[in-house]
């Protein structure tokens, strides 16, 4: 059954449009009008609710957008279907098939190991274009198309000290009347102390774009988070540094927290807790409320799981004016 199951996810995805936002010039628009610039809008609901502040806190199977590595932390082999609405009539569609190779059992010497492969589609209408200057110039319209693999290993068997991960993606888009290709690859570290603190590091859209202004480099995506876990309460509190290079986009600050609530239901009783780990055999029901903070940019959202669905909402400001919104369905197998 569950080779089916896989098989049937993976024809979804080779038929789900898939999300890009690039263009081969500097008049693309985006969060601060650079190319590849759709890197910061692809995580789906979890990750707009922390203000993309994802690169550490990443659990789900959105992860592989900002921090491959991070695609360890989710419980079982998932499917991740996103729908962003932004403004601006911007609409966005990503859909995550991640395996999870995981080893059963406390002695074995397997090191545990993600596949995913995910997809995504944008279409732009109604936006206003950027110069070099930042000054808005004619209105644009453009759609996209992304697909990607990715694929994250752990450094131990135990899959405690977390991981590293890596993905390659290639992207087709039609923008204002051009047509651009492009093949980027991204790479990432996951590093987990004493489940206590927990250091993510990635970088984003090494590659080329070729187009009818010919072949050029993306902008690269560097990004350096710190999480602190407070496994009493519990809460995690995220701070994140993200860096564009070649484009006059600063130093940009995220803060993230999220609070999780578990309830235990059995037979005849249930029970309140506030703790990280699953009971097994019992059913769960999981509620994760974020907030994040993007520059000045307020973000938030709301995730509800019962026991292998998931069901989340963010929405954040928009650096376009505006508000995004965002909704995810996250099935575990």
């Amino acid at each position: 059954m569950k080779k089916i199951i896989y098989i049937l996810c993976f024809l979804l995805l080779g038929v789900f449009p898939l999300a890009a936002d690039l263009s081969g010039d500097l008049a693309i628009v985006g969060d601060a009008g650079y190319p590849a610039s759709f890197q910061y809008t692809l995580g789906g609901a979890k990750a707009l609710s922390a203000g993309y502040a994802w690169t550490v806190l990443g659990n789900d199977a959105n992860s592989v957008f900002f921090n491959p590595a991070t695609l360890l932390k989710i419980p079982a082999t998932a499917l991740s279907l996103s729908f962003n609405a932004l403004p601006q009539d911007r609409i966005q569609g990503a859909a995550v098939f991640a395996f999870s190779d995981k080893a059963e059992g406390s002695y074995s010497t397997k090191k545990p190991r993600v596949f995913a492969l995910s997809g995504a589609y944008q279409t732009v209408r109604n936006v206003d274009g950027y110069n070099d200057s930042g000054a808005g110039t004619d209105t644009l319209g453009n759609s996209s198309m992304l697909g990607q693999f990715s694929f994250a290993s752990a450094f131990s068997p135990s899959g405690l000290l977390g991981g590293w991960g890596a993905g390659l993606r290639v992207v087709h888009e039609n923008f204002d009347g051009q047509t651009v290709f492009g093949a980027a690859v991204n790479v990432g570290g996951d590093i987990n102390i004493a489940n206590l603190l927990r250091f993510g590091l990635s970088v984003n859209n090494l590659g080329l774009v070729t187009g009818d202004a010919g072949t050029l480099y993306m902008a690269p995506w560097f990004s350096a988070a710190a999480m602190l876990n407070l496994p009493m309460l519990p809460v995690s509190f995220v701070l994140q540094g993200d860096k564009v290079i070649g484009t006059d986009q600063g130093f940009v600050m995220r803060f993230a927290a999220e609070y999780r609530l578990r309830i235990k239901l059995g037979l005849e009783r249930y029970s309140i807790e506030a703790g990280i780990a699953d009971a097994a055999g019992e059913s769960i029901i999981e509620i994760v409320p974020r907030i994040g903070l993007a520059g000045k940019n307020l973000h938030g959202g709301l995730s509800l799981r019962y026991n292998f669905i998931e069901l989340s909402y963010g929405a954040g400001r928009d650096p376009l004016g505006g508000l995004r919104h965002a909704v995810s369905l996250d099935i575990y197998m």
